[in-house]
């Protein structure tokens, strides 16, 4: 089974740093002249205590729960309350550990990081495409130019070598296979869409944290159907959408009492797949075309759909009871190539269900259309109308008008997805 699997989440905190970072797209002139009046007397207490007190940056998954996510956020809060509380129950979570928020203020006190970034989103048009599209590129290069500081890439090493059963190679470096991808998974804090959001919800920009799981890895709104996807090659084709999975629903009223709770099967173009590269070349992952042999049968078998059926119920019955209320999840799996082991490797509550009252349902239904022109999977369960603009590249945005519909092979701003299967 291959390391590692990179994940994202949000957290909230409440302090500022005191660093800036170097950048050639903000001064650092402009910088001096906004914060001169920071007090040096303030800045040298707090090294004072950075140098008594060392940040724990990191922390194995089976040491994390519930009550630790505002050091690791939510999913990798999640995903150690399952090795704790689950584990026992049969369901399978591979190790890792979380590297926590504090390894983020880390970075942005590296340089003066987190003055300039303040600077750089302090007058930024989320209205205004290409000035929305800009700002988010200087603060990508600003954080990758930052790199991770020693301290963290040592406890990143330490962390990785308490590991058991992780690929070993002469060749291999946790520092070099975290640090980028930790960076990667920072600067999406900074994508166009996350920067509009705090700007239109009144979120700072900086009081937002983040921290990064590493793990051994490998919608139907019906709460008694378990839907189960798949594709081949790692899972970000799948969750990224990138591809038209397999599908299977199992029914949950009938999971150990029936032979077959399974309800209904699809198979999906499965276009492509995200495997690891092993060609030597400095991209540890690549994307191929899905063989025509593998894409027209299912990725997954019935009897490892009953098995995750099985663990999905599990895991949704403890967050149910968790936070008191009926939660469904949104739960991510994974099957080892090597040895066909199946695992859970994330669980989170359903952003859109879980947050409306389990009593409602909110159908809606279209009287009367034209023949459809495309067809594509759904991501929601509710419809619009308006002007279709076909986008054939994110340089086009700005010239989106109000009411007008995104139609493109993907879209990363919430709308719809367009694919076509041969």
């Amino acid at each position: 089974m291959n390391l590692s699997r990179v994940i994202l989440f949000l957290s909230w905190g409440a302090n500022r740093g005191d660093a800036f970072a170097p950048s050639m797209l903000v001064s650092r002139r402009d910088v001096i002249k906004t914060y001169l009046s920071a007090s040096t007397a303030s800045a040298v207490e707090k090294n004072a205590k950075k140098k008594t007190t060392e940040a724990r940056h990191c922390i194995p998954l089976q040491e994390i729960g519930l009550d630790d996510l505002p050091k690791v956020g939510g999913k990798t809060a999640s995903l150690g309350e399952m090795i704790q509380k689950l584990t026992p129950l049969g369901v399978s979570v591979p190790g890792g550990f979380g590297v926590c928020s504090t390894a983020y203020d880390a970075v942005l006190d590296r340089f003066q990081l987190r003055e300039r970034l303040d600077l750089l989103m302090s007058d930024v048009d989320v209205n205004n495409i290409d000035d929305l599209a800009n700002r988010g590129r200087q603060a990508h290069l600003m954080i990758m130019n930052a790199g991770l500081p020693p301290e963290v890439v040592e406890q990143i090493e330490e962390a990785y070598d308490s590991i058991s059963n992780k690929p070993r190679s002469s060749t291999w470096s946790a520092s070099t296979a975290f640090a980028t991808p930790s960076l990667n998974a920072w600067r999406l804090f900074f994508t166009d869409r996350a920067i509009a959001y705090r700007v239109h919800n009144g979120f700072d920009h900086m009081q937002v944290k983040g921290a990064v799981s590493i793990q051994l890895c490998p919608d139907t709104g019906f709460h008694d159907v378990v839907v189960i996807t798949g594709s081949y090659g790692l899972g970000e084709s799948v969750v990224g959408g990138k591809v038209d999975p397999d599908e299977i629903q199992v029914f949950k009223p009938m999971i150990g009492k029936a032979e077959d709770p399974i309800i209904k099967r699809s198979i999906g173009c499965k276009q492509t797949q995200i495997v690891y590269s092993r060609d030597g070349s400095d991209k540890r992952v690549k994307t191929i075309l899905t063989p025509d042999a593998d894409a027209s049968k299912h990725c997954f078998s019935d009897e490892e759909a009953k098995t995750l059926a099985e663990w999905c119920v599990k895991i949704e019955k403890h967050y149910s009871k968790h936070h008191g209320h009926p939660t469904p999840m949104n739960i991510e799996w994974a099957k080892d190539s090597i040895t066909g082991e199946l695992f859970i490797v994330q669980a989170r509550p359903e952003t859109v269900r879980s947050a409306q009252a389990s009593n409602l349902l909110k159908q809606t239904q279209v009287t009367e259309h034209e023949p459809p022109i495309v067809e594509g999977n759904a991501i929601g369960s509710d419809a619009a109308s308006g002007k279709a603009r076909v986008m054939r590249d994110v340089s086009q945005l700005s010239t989106m008008k109000p009411g007008e519909i995104i139609v493109a092979g993907m879209t990363l701003f919430g709308t719809g997805i367009y694919r076509f299967c041969s």
